[in-house]
């Protein structure tokens, strides 16, 4: 299975400001706030039921539907670098991390599911 990553970039307007962790940045403070999560990574276990219509030649079809565990890592940082000088910015990131890393994980397993054709020579 390919791993399963999102990557996004924050940035409030209009004088907005970030929330991390209960504390309140602004925009001119940190700039940007970027973030990876990765759900899968790699080799993890999974739990599935196929079915195909034929083993003979010519077209056929298939399913697949299961579920794969996650191993999910959350990663936040600001594009200048700003929490490598202030160390309470950078505990809230890290604070920050952890729950959404907590939300993620309610699901401790990602849903799968396939439909395709196939052609047999």
């Amino acid at each position: 299975m390919p791993d399963i990553e999102a990557n996004v970039t924050g940035t409030p307007q209009n004088g907005m400001t970030y929330d991390l962790n209960g504390t309140d940045y602004s925009a001119a403070q940190i700039s940007s706030v970027v973030g990876t999560a990765t759900v899968s990574d790699g080799t993890q276990p999974y739990f599935g039921w196929g079915w195909r219509s034929s083993h003979k030649s010519g077209l056929g079809f298939f399913s697949e539907f299961g579920v794969v565990a996650t191993d999910i890592d959350v990663s936040l940082y600001t594009t200048n670098g700003f929490e490598n000088a202030d160390q309470a910015l950078q505990q809230d990131l890290r604070g920050e991390e952890e729950s959404l890393k907590d939300d993620i994980d309610k699901l401790p397993v990602f849903p799968v599911a396939l439909i395709g054709i196939t052609y047999t020579f």
